[in-house]
């Protein structure tokens, strides 16, 4: 349920694609399934940068702090998006 004072933000184009991505990757974490959450995980842990879908790049593009992003990955996957800003109106 939002609360009052969240605000919704809409995204579309390339920003929800990659938006998408994020959100699919902490939910694989969250869930738990070995053959999601691994790979997934590595993926949010690495410090790649040379593929535009790579977590550094998607974080840059969505104004994110990756750092916060890992945090919430590591402290419940995803339940704790409040730190990372906008998703958390999508989740």
């Amino acid at each position: 349920m939002k609360r009052r004072d969240e605000k919704v933000h809409v995204l579309s184009g390339d920003r929800g694609i990659v938006a998408a991505v994020l959100l699919q990757a902490l939910a694989d974490v969250r869930e738990g399934n070995p053959r999601l959450a691994a790979p997934a995980a590595a993926w949010i842990h690495s410090d790649c940068e040379d593929h535009p879908l790579a977590f550094l790049k998607i974080c840059e593009s969505l104004d994110l702090d990756p750092a916060a992003v890992r945090r919430s990955a590591r402290n419940g996957a995803g339940r704790r998006l409040r730190e990372v800003g906008f998703l958390t109106a999508i989740i």
